[in-house]
Parts: C-alpha cells; sequence; structure tokens
C-alpha cells in the first residue's frame, strides 16, 4: 500500500511538472504571431480603414508591430507577397492574391502607417531582427476594388541600414554573396529564390526585369534605395545584372507607376 501510495503521489508530480513545462512553452511561443489560415471571412477592408484612421493619432507604431515567425512571415505566403517579386505582375490576372484583405486575414497587424491621402504601407517584425514593409496606393483604378487596396512595387526587408557608399564595390558580375556580406537581407532574398521558388537557369534565362519575374534584392538605404537584379549561370550562382539607385527612393514598376518606397523615420528598426 505504502508503495501504491508513492507511486501515486511521483504520477502527479510528473503530471504536474509536464504541466509547468508545457505552460512555459506555450508561453514563450506566445509572443509570436501566428499565419492564419486562408479564406477567414473577417471584413478586414473596414479594419484596414479603420487601423489606417487610427494611425493618425500616433507617431509610434513599435508598440503595434506584430512578431512572427522569420519562415512563416516571409516563405509561406502563398503569394500574397514574396521577397524580389514586383506585385505588379497579377496586375493583369483574374485573381490576383494580394489584397488588404488576403493579406491581413493571413497576417493580421495594427501597425498600418497612412502617409498620405493616398498612400499607406503594413509594418511587420520577424523573430530575427528584420522588419517588414508592405507598401499600397489607391490612387489608380488597377491598385483597388471591392477586396480592398492591392500591394504595390517590392516588399522591403530592413535590418541594419546601410549607405549607398557600402556597395560601392558591388558591379554586375559579382556573386550575390558578396552582396551579403554587406546586407544580410540579400541572404533572405537569396533563400526565395533558390529554396522557395526552386528556380531553374532557364526560368531566370527566360524571366527578367520587364516581366517582373527578376530575381531582385530591395536594399533600402540611409541615403536611398538600390535596387539589385540577378542572372543565374548555368552551374546555380547567382550574379549581379544590373543596379537601380534612387535617391529618393521612388522606383518604377513593371506597370510604368513610380513607387514610393519612403519611410517615415521613427518607423524603421532600431
Amino acid at each position: 500500500m505504502y508503495r501504491k501510495k508513492i507511486t501515486i503521489i511521483l504520477v502527479l508530480v510528473f503530471v504536474i511538472v509536464l504541466g509547468i513545462i508545457c505552460s512555459v512553452a506555450v508561453n514563450t511561443n506566445s509572443k509570436y504571431h501566428v499565419r492564419q489560415p486562408i479564406g477567414s471571412d473577417a471584413n478586414n477592408w473596414s479594419d484596414f480603414q479603420q487601423y489606417s484612421k487610427d494611425s493618425d493619432d500616433y507617431d509610434d507604431l513599435n508598440n503595434l508591430v506584430p512578431i512572427y515567425e522569420e519562415e512563416e512571415l516571409l516563405f509561406n505566403t502563398n503569394g500574397a507577397f514574396d521577397l524580389g517579386r514586383d506585385a505588379g505582375v497579377y496586375n493583369w490576372l483574374n485573381h490576383r492574391p494580394n489584397s488588404t484583405n488576403i493579406i491581413l486575414n493571413l497576417y493580421p497587424t495594427k501597425a498600418i502607417r497612412q502617409k498620405d491621402d493616398k498612400h499607406s504601407y503594413f509594418v511587420y517584425d520577424t523573430d530575427t531582427g528584420y522588419r517588414l514593409f508592405l507598401f499600397f496606393a489607391n490612387d489608380t483604378e488597377k491598385t483597388i476594388d471591392s477586396s480592398g487596396i492591392y500591394l504595390q512595387g517590392y516588399p522591403i526587408l530592413i535590418k541594419d541600414i546601410k549607405s549607398y557608399k557600402d556597395f560601392k564595390s558591388i558591379k554586375p558580375g559579382c556573386s550575390i554573396d558578396e552582396v551579403c556580406t554587406i546586407d544580410s537581407v540579400a541572404k533572405l532574398h537569396k533563400i526565395q529564390f533558390s529554396e522557395v521558388w526552386e528556380l531553374s537557369y532557364l526560368s531566370v534565362k527566360n524571366g527578367g526585369a520587364s516581366k517582373g519575374l527578376s530575381c531582385v534584392s530591395m536594399h533600402y538605404l540611409e541615403d536611398g534605395l538600390l535596387k539589385i537584379e540577378y542572372d543565374m549561370l548555368e552551374n546555380g550562382e547567382y550574379v549581379v545584372s544590373n543596379l537601380i539607385y534612387s535617391k529618393d527612393r521612388v522606383i518604377t514598376d513593371i506597370c510604368g507607376v513610380d513607387i514610393d518606397y519612403n519611410i517615415i523615420g521613427f518607423d524603421l528598426p532600431e
């Protein structure tokens, strides 16, 4: 009987300890937001309008920026947005996966900055210290309908902001790995090309900037914006093919629309 009581006590202690461990694990992970299932019925167009209106009432968005695990936020997007892809590639399709409704359903955020009457951006953080910005505009027929405002241009990912002179050694023919040593966001773009899209030599060769399918890394700088395009060699290596620098951070997309990528200073990562 005594042994039986001891056994019961030990089992209860084990269950309690296990519960504590599980609770700690849940609490540890609870600081990260989770990508939501596709097809939510939430009326996020109304949410967007309200958050945009509210953004006029505060300067600091940092307390509102949700944190997602890097892979969930950057590489599991179902095409809602992709690093290195101009959102304009969807402008002529019947179905566009990058409206405010879809993106807010997948990745809820209240960190929405309304820059002016027509331009806004969403803000997200990764658990690895990167900050993601998605840009929207409602100034053309191709960027708004009943689904909300559509994504424009390229997603901008920032960690440590560099200057244009930091890239002075980068020229056509340089490996993407050389770019990665200067700005780590290029590493994540490379993952998008090689591991998410699994691009082949022919797919890159037949793509190109004119179709919005070129491999591109975007670099938000202290003194402008740098767009770097890449080709793939037959051995699978990515090399720089073109560099486009904009001091005013305005770059034309494949639809001929000038996209303003300027970010309000206090929204940038510290």
